[in-house]
């Protein structure tokens, strides 16, 4: 997957892909937290503090999905928008 991905982005290298989806995949999350986590569900401080934390955890394996990863927060970020 991430070398398919890479091609698309033309990206150089594994690292740099990941470097792309990660940052690409952690906006994506702060800015649903930042608009659904509000008041008592609140999660960061700020967009800075949400960038921080999710830039400093793992992208993750698929086979990691459960775990805490971005990939796993990814999948999860449907449910914040649309809950049960």
């Amino acid at each position: 997957m991430l070398a398919e991905a890479g091609a698309l982005l033309g990206s150089n290298s594994t690292a740099q892909t990941v470097a792309y989806l990660s940052n690409k995949l952690a906006q994506s999350i702060c800015y649903t937290a930042e608009t659904y986590c509000t008041g008592d569900n609140q999660q960061y401080a700020d967009n800075a503090a949400c960038m921080a934390f999710l830039l400093s955890i793992p992208f993750g394996q698929a086979y990691q999905l459960g775990m805490s990863t971005l990939q796993c927060r990814m999948v999860h970020q449907v449910g914040v928008v649309f809950p049960s």
